[in-house]
């Protein structure tokens, strides 16, 4: 068939449907309007892998670079930070400089790195912050704004983190300069850069969480591309896509990407038997570019907690999976929380867990058959007072703490202590 495949399974491709975005994006959209008093004109997306978060950030600069403002997008895997901002803002001046020309770029050769500047009043080499300052300004004297975009937030070293929020902080305190933030990164960074004493400019960006799709969104992204297209899909293969990806629109992508490479009669619709061999096809690119990297990073005892939920077939009670553990629930705590940051398990329902992403399961089950070797097996002590309180407290909520403390040996009051606890643990 002539016709591309309308499908994007590519990380940051803006896809040809963008599905359940528009509230986020018209939030953005907002932001080039009224810069003053806005609080979104400093925003971080948050979100697990797949989300569409770098998506989110090139549609932000595509708007912005359409209302000829000054745009700059950099990721922190680009090196580091301060070259990569730089040699952004010089790129960013060749562009503009074929139209309306703003800026002072005055060669390609010096500061080691790709370009040259006007020189700073006072030293030979000009600092983030100057850079900074000097683009917004001419962004000024052009009647327009800057918007700075940074992905991938949760790669960033502490330090230079908080050099970059310095020089933005110093840029977007001047008077005279509309400047819009928006960074992007997994929810790690909840508790690494946007809560360190240090980088209270992160600390006070808002947040703007993005998840996976609802089905109806999810259908949309499906559907539409292959509308227009000219072709049409059974609703039982539409399901299948759908359930498949689990509302993730970089699996939806992939579905439906593989979908349209399987399908061999464009004078029907697609059928299930399509979407079934598209599936297989983009569950295997799920494994390689996601969940194998996602397990790379992993601590042995993370993939152990991995393989023991691998053991059931949908969402595992997390005091089913700390017995298998022999692990504390305050040690479980600890690693609930990391596997979540690093977006490999959800919290479905309170006390229960999930794999992200469906074709996880299986796969961590053949590393467990095939590579033994990788799963740590040695663990810890067996539970205590503190864990069979805790495992009482998640088997019948509705028990008292009186009974539960005579359940266990223990008092009412130490069981009250730990029911609160465990709550702010979830």
């Amino acid at each position: 068939m002539a016709t591309p495949n309308p499908f994007r399974p590519t990380f940051g491709s803006v896809p040809h449907t963008l599905a359940g975005r528009d509230e986020v994006l018209a939030r953005i959209s907002a932001t080039f309007g009224l810069i003053e008093g806005d609080p979104d004109a400093t925003a971080v997306v948050i979100g697990h892998r797949g989300t569409g978060k770098t998506v989110l950030l090139n549609k932000a600069v595509l708007a912005a670079r359409e209302r000829r403002w000054a745009a700059v997008s950099v990721s922190a895997t680009d090196g580091p930070l301060e070259e990569a901002v730089i040699e952004a803002v010089a790129a960013s001046q060749i562009a503009r400089s074929r139209g309306p020309r703003i800026g002072q770029l005055t060669g390609i050769q010096a500061l080691g790195f790709g370009l040259s500047w006007s020189p700073p009043p006072h030293g030979s080499n000009p600092s983030l912050r100057y850079i900074l300052t000097d683009f917004a300004d001419q962004a000024a004297r052009s009647g327009v704004g800057m918007l700075i975009a940074l992905d991938e937030m949760q790669h960033l070293s502490r330090g230079e983190a908080r050099r970059f929020a310095s020089a933005l902080q110093h840029v977007i305190r001047n008077e005279g300069h509309s400047v819009v933030f928006l960074g992007a990164g997994l929810s790690v960074i909840e508790t690494t850069i946007l809560s360190d004493p240090g980088m209270t400019f992160f600390g006070r960006c808002a947040r703007i969480p993005i998840g996976p799709l609802d089905d109806a969104e999810a259908r949309r992204a499906i559907r539409e591309p292959l509308r227009d297209a000219g072709i049409r899909i059974e609703a039982a293969a539409l399901d299948e896509a759908v359930a498949a990806a689990r509302g993730y629109p970089f699996m939806l992508q992939q579905v439906g990407y593989q979908t349209w490479r399987s399908t061999s009669d464009w004078s029907s619709p697609v059928t299930v038997a399509t979407v079934r061999a598209g599936i297989s096809l983009a569950q295997e690119a799920m494994v390689n570019q996601v969940l194998k990297p996602d397990w790379a990073r992993l601590s042995p005892l993370e993939h152990r907690a991995l393989v023991a939920m691998s053991h059931d077939d949908g969402p595992t009670r997390t005091s089913d999976l700390r017995a298998r553990l022999r692990m504390t629930s305050g040690t479980w705590a600890t690693y609930r929380r990391r596997l979540i940051d690093a977006g490999v398990i959800v919290a479905p329902h309170r006390g229960w867990i999930d794999f992200a992403h469906a074709p996880m399961r299986s796969w961590v089950r053949t590393v467990a058959l095939d590579s033994p070797e990788e799963i740590d097996t040695h663990y810890e002590r067996p539970p205590n007072l503190r864990d069979r309180i805790a495992d009482a407290l998640e088997i019948d909520r509705r028990a008292s703490y009186a009974s539960i403390g005579r359940a266990v040996g223990a008092h009412r009051s130490y069981v009250r202590q730990i029911a609160l606890v465990e709550r702010l643990a979830r």
